[in-house]
């Protein structure tokens, strides 16, 4: 049995699931290694040539978009009206700059998820808080040449390009041991069922037969869980409830199909 093939083999072939119920429990191991990192190859191809895109034009609109600010010890300076509105074309009302107030309560933000004022920068944290930064400087702590910093779309440009490689290696590093994490506890889980189907075999088996069974029997599961690089296919529902019937359906047919035969008793 070849690592290389087996996510081919272990969606259809029996012979493969045979070889399967011999190979130690290792074998099982590092093929949920080698099936975490195909999806992990794949996460980095949807990321680079479908969300990078995406990242990169709304680094763009906001490079765009954002009037000219000075930063100065004291706070933000701007010469745009105010309230200066930021809405995007897609995801619709983001932020709000306003000069004219030095701070606001969480109600005034309204439902921008940004509101800037002279003083402070106020972000909604995604659990209904709101984070508050101070934009102020003690003067006598600020180095000279950074009294007066120019906050313009060509700093977000450059801030978002220094940025920018990092923001496709984090979650693409990140993505790995999660990956690898999640199919370990699908194994696991999964094994169980498996274990009292294997008890319904005339051959006995050991339970770590069954665990490195169920590490080549969530192929499948997982071949539906990368549905999400197909953005019309990404939409169908499946879950943990999906992958449990699909992952026990593959651990009945390995462990039940692979008996031998019974042999008729003699005349």
């Amino acid at each position: 049995m070849k690592l290389l093939t087996a996510p081919y083999y272990a969606l259809f072939s029996l012979e493969f699931y045979q070889q399967v119920l011999l190979s130690p429990l290792k074998k099982g191991l590092f093929y949920l290694l080698y099936l975490s990192a195909l999806v992990m190859l794949l996460f980095s191809a949807h990321f680079a040539f479908s969300i990078m895109p995406r990242i990169d034009a709304f680094a763009e609109w906001a490079a765009t978009e954002l009037p000219p600010m000075t930063w100065t010890p004291e706070g933000l300076v701007m010469d745009a009206p105010s309230p200066y509105p930021m809405i995007h074309p897609e995801y619709g009302f983001l932020a709000v700059i306003d000069m004219t107030r030095p701070e606001i309560s969480q109600e005034e933000m309204g439902d921008a998820a940004v509101f800037v004022t002279s003083r402070y920068l106020y972000m909604r944290d995604g659990n209904g808080g709101v984070r508050v930064h101070s934009l102020t400087r003690p003067a006598d702590k600020v180095n000279p040449d950074q009294l007066a910093v120019l906050v313009d779309g060509d700093l977000v440009r450059k801030i978002y390009g220094d940025l920018r490689v990092w923001i496709f290696i984090v979650p693409v590093l990140i993505s790995f041991p999660l990956i690898l994490v999640t199919k370990l506890a699908e194994a696991a889980v999964f094994s169980l069922p498996g274990f009292f189907i294997a008890r319904t075999r005339r051959q006995p088996l050991e339970y770590s037969a069954v665990f490195t069974t169920a590490c080549f029997a969530v192929t499948a599961a997982t071949l539906v869980e990368v549905r999400w690089i197909v953005p019309f296919l990404a939409e169908i529902p499946f879950g943990f409830i999906g992958s449990a019937i699909l992952t026990t359906g593959y651990l009945f047919f390995a462990l039940k199909k692979t008996e031998h035969p019974e042999i008729p008793p003699a005349i």
